[in-house]
């Protein structure tokens, strides 16, 4: 007898071809693959103020874009260390974008002459929560010191009505 019409017996007597058995589970993973995949709003999303830490970002199908994220930093070089806020604007040469995956993971950067900041997170109905992470080397004017810089903040932000 072929392999495929090899008969299995279940605990409630029921005889089922074990090809049968297979398309059904390759028909049950596929579905719940399809429901894995995260359902979001689009739209723009925001989180704080929009002078001290806060993020805006509109996101679209499969990408988003920053609009102003804000968060403190901290400086520092072997004698001395401060914090001050970093701002990043998005501008004619200034572009934070990226991509979101099927999962509704978002990653995106930008790289400039004084730094790089990088997004990441996820977005998931209404909701995103957002990471920006910001590095960069800082030579303050008449100083011949310089600082490396290094600041993170994770915000939760909400679709705007």
């Amino acid at each position: 007898m072929p392999r495929y019409l090899v008969q299995r017996t279940f605990t409630v007597g029921l005889k089922i071809p074990l090809a049968g058995v297979v398309v059904a589970a390759v028909l049950v993973l596929g579905f719940t693959g399809v429901a894995s995949a995260a359902s979001y709003k689009t739209g723009t999303f925001r989180a704080g103020s929009a002078k001290g830490d806060g993020v805006t970002l509109t996101v679209r199908s499969g990408a988003f874009s920053v609009t102003r994220i804000s968060f403190t930093e901290t400086c520092s070089n072997p004698d001395d260390s401060f914090t001050e806020r970093i701002t990043f604007l998005k501008g004619t040469a200034a572009r934070l974008d990226g991509k979101i995956d099927k999962n509704g993971r978002m990653s995106g950067s930008y790289k400039g002459r004084g730094g790089s900041m990088t997004v990441t997170g996820t977005v998931k109905g209404s909701t995103a929560t957002v990471k920006g992470t910001e590095s960069g080397a800082f030579t303050p004017p008449q100083s011949t010191g310089s600082y490396t810089c290094r600041g993170s903040k994770t915000f939760q932000a909400k679709l705007s009505s």
